[in-house]
């Protein structure tokens, strides 16, 4: 109920709707072409989609809040928060969480939406130019509200006094993905390519 708490979590909706959008039309994009999003039916799309790889890769960044995308700059603020004020176990379950979105919707989304293990033999158009302009729009805002966060900032409930792009910031977010992103290819449990669950429809969390 702190102010940094409130700031954080109407910042961090706002960025949420953005990047989420974002995958989500990455994802029709596919549809659209395709005519499914299963994963099992995927591979090597960037080959014939590069622009919705691209943007699809943006949202996948900022979900997982790398620094310099719009999740960071939201996530550290609602985090700190919780550190501040105490609440442990929120603040260890919001970090596991953090990982957790790198795992299922920063890797998982464009890696087999886009690359895949095997090539489908989909030859398909690039997305619509209306689906690019789109998904290049809110593209530009993730990059922008991760860049410049003072102007997200300047439009919360309360005033802010917080600066994302501390070195403790920054270091401790690249650890957190660094060690998510090893224990994704390392541990088998983890590793999708040994679990039947890639024959579902892609889906998001974060």
């Amino acid at each position: 109920g702190s102010q940094m708490a409130l700031n954080g979590a109407a910042s961090h909706a706002f960025a949420h709707i953005l990047y989420k959008a974002l995958l989500f039309m990455s994802m029709g994009a596919i549809l659209h072409r395709v005519g499914t999003v299963k994963a099992t039916e995927l591979g090597m799309l960037y080959r014939s989609m590069p622009w919705t790889t691209f943007f699809c890769i943006i949202g996948a960044l900022s979900i997982s809040a790398f620094p310099l995308f719009s999740g960071f700059v939201t996530k550290s603020m609602t985090l700190t928060a919780a550190a501040n004020g105490g609440y442990d176990i929120a603040f260890f379950v919001l970090l596991f969480a953090s990982a957790g979105v790198l795992h299922h919707s920063g890797i998982k989304i464009p890696f087999y939406g886009f690359f895949g293990h095997h090539d489908a033999g989909h030859k398909v158009k690039e997305a619509p130019l209306n689906m690019l302009i789109a998904m290049g729009l809110a593209s530009i805002l993730c990059i922008g509200i991760g860049v410049w966060p003072s102007a997200l900032y300047a439009i919360l409930p309360f005033d802010v006094d917080f600066r994302p792009y501390t070195d403790s910031h920054v270091l401790a977010q690249v650890q957190l993905l660094f060690f998510s992103a090893l224990a994704l290819t390392t541990l088998p449990s983890l590793n999708s390519r040994r679990t039947p669950s890639t024959s579902r429809p892609l889906r998001m969390a974060g």
